[in-house]
Formats: structure tokens, sequence, C-alpha cells
């Protein structure tokens, strides 16, 4: 009785795993069976193939079995259509999941591709008529109409930093001095190395006797400029102009700025305003003769507006100065 009894339920649980395995089957089946799923892996095969180009369909000949499911089943769908078809069901439902994940990556990489463009586009733009027609006011001193042209420049591209700038040193000029620290900050926000701008937040903080506030931004534009010297390349060597103009301007570390002017015009000889700045550190220094020889450097490389550095050579010698650097500013390389 106990054996028949064994015999009766093995038999029983072997028509029940026959049945399981029958059901599962006929539901992975159906799934094919449906428009809806069918059409959507045929889609998935035709989109994928689409997109490759002709080398990345190719198999390479050494690739094992089964290592590039997606690249075989475009390869087969595009050789045999009707073979594709008849493949298992289960491997089709694999290669469509390895189709759409590769699908996603393809379009990821689109996305970020186009997204490096529109930044180097940004990068690139020199700011429109608008940009051009109010640093020409700037420079003329027609500080309202000239924050007017540069609004309209943002407004054409908020991504202009310089342009944002021009507008704090328009609002500085006109000791508007918090407005100017609010135009200064949205450059930041733009531009986060323009570290310039806690040159002129720091200047306007010291001119409100705001000493605790001008040394933090003072701090953070040191930051900024020696995390860029330490990072190297031509921004770098620019940063070390900026770090040693600053430490001159504000009366601190001469003598790391002559080291650091002396750094940037060996590395970049024909820059005059390097060669300016490295007879200023010469000066300061008590070497007279090495701040000639620098200055004289510079008015050859830059003979047609000499004005800056003749006036700047006559002071150093002593001279009456023939010439005044009225309205004359050096622009940052």
């Amino acid at each position: 009785m106990d054996k028949l009894t064994n015999t009766l339920a093995v038999v029983g649980g072997s028509l029940l795993l026959v049945g399981v395995i029958a059901l599962l089957a006929v539901a992975d089946a159906q799934l094919f069976e449906e428009a809806e799923y069918s059409s959507l892996y045929d889609s998935t095969l035709r989109e994928a193939y689409n997109r490759f180009k002709e080398s990345d369909r190719q198999v390479p000949a050494n690739a094992r079995a089964g290592t590039d499911a997606g690249s075989q089943a475009m390869g087969l769908a595009a050789a045999n259509p009707a073979a594709a078809a008849a493949q298992p069901n289960a491997a089709r439902a694999q290669q469509m999941r390895q189709l759409q994940q590769m699908m996603a990556q393809q379009r990821g990489a689109a996305a970020g591709s186009a997204a490096q463009a529109s930044h180097q586009h940004a990068q690139h733009d020199d700011g429109g008529v608008h940009m051009k027609k109010g640093s020409e006011l700037l420079l003329k001193k027609q500080y309202d109409l000239a924050i007017v042209e540069l609004q309209r420049a943002l407004k054409e591209n908020p991504n202009r930093p310089l342009a944002q700038h021009y507008i704090g040193d328009a609002l500085r000029h006109q000791g508007k001095g918090e407005e100017a620290i609010k135009a200064y900050e949205a450059v930041l926000k733009i531009s986060p190395t323009y570290y310039c701008c806690y040159t002129h937040i720091g200047d306007i903080y010291t001119q409100m006797k705001k000493p605790q506030k001008a040394e933090e931004a003072f701090a953070k534009c040191v930051e900024g400029y020696r995390k860029q010297i330490k990072d190297g390349g031509p921004q770098g060597s620019i940063s070390k102009y900026h770090l040693a103009k600053f430490f001159m301007d504000h009366d601190r570390h001469k003598g790391e700025a002559l080291v650091l002017a002396e750094q940037v015009t060996a590395e970049t000889p024909d820059q005059p305003v390097y060669l300016h700045l490295l007879a200023q550190c010469y000066e300061a220094a008590g070497r007279k003769k090495d701040a000639l020889n620098a200055i004289d450097k510079a008015l050859q490389l830059n003979p047609n507006t000499p004005e800056l550095y003749q006036y700047y050579r006559q002071r150093l010698m002593g001279e009456q100065p023939i010439v005044t650097p009225a309205g004359k500013t050096e622009a940052s390389p």
C-alpha cells in the first residue's frame, strides 16, 4: 500500500512539473504572439541596426559566442529576418534588453556631445553687437548707457560672464558698491573661475570699511589663482600674472609676486603686460636696471600704444612725464 502511494506521489509530482513547464512555455510564446511585444522587438532591432555605423554592426571574428548578443541580433535580423524570428523567445527577450541598453547609452553619449558643443559655443561667444557697444560706452565713462547695452547682451544670452563683469565695473565706477557686488557675484554664478571678481568685491568692501569681508573675498581670490597655477596649462600661466598683480596692487607678498612675474614672463616672453608687471616687481625690489630693461622690452613689443609703458619709464627715470596714461588700462591677457 505504501509503495503504491509513493508511486502515485511521484507520478503526480511529475505531471505537476510538466504542467508548470508547459504553462511557462505558453506564456513565453504568448508574449511575442501579441502584436504589441512582437512589434516592439522588431522595431527595437530596426532602430538599433539603423543607429549604429557599419563598423559597429560587425561582430569580431574572434568574439566568443554569446558575448555580444545585441550585435549578433542586429546582424541576423538584417541578413535573415525569418531566422531572427525563429530564435527562442527567451534569447530574443535577452537580446532586446541588451539592445535597449545599448541605445540608451548611445542617446546619453549624443546628449553629452550636444551639451559639450553648447558649452564650447558659449565659450566662443563674442557677446554680439550690444556687448561691443556696452564696452565702448564703458571706456567713454557713459556708465548708464553702457549698462543698458550690456543688459541687452545678457538678455540675448545669459551665459555671458564678461558682460555681467562690465556691468559690475560700471556700477563700481558710479559708486554703487552694493549693486556692483551683486553683479560680480552673478558673474561667479555663471563662471566660478572669474577669480578677479573676488578682488573687486574685496576692494569695494575695503572702501566700505569692512575689512573682514574684504579679506574673505581676497582669500578666495588667492585660493582660486593658486589652484589654477597648481593645475597648470595655459590658464595656470595666466593665473601667475593675475596673482602677482594682485599682490603688487595690494602691497603684499612682493617677493612671491616677483617670482611669479619672472616665471610667467619666461613662459610667455612676448606679452607686454607681463613685462610691465615684471618691471614693477623689479622696481619694488630695488632693481632699477632690471626694471628699465623689462619696460624697454614692453615698448619694443607694443610700439603702437606705448603711452602707459612710456609714462612708467619716464617716472622710473625720475623724468617729468611727457605723456600721461589718463584713461589707459592694460587689457588682461
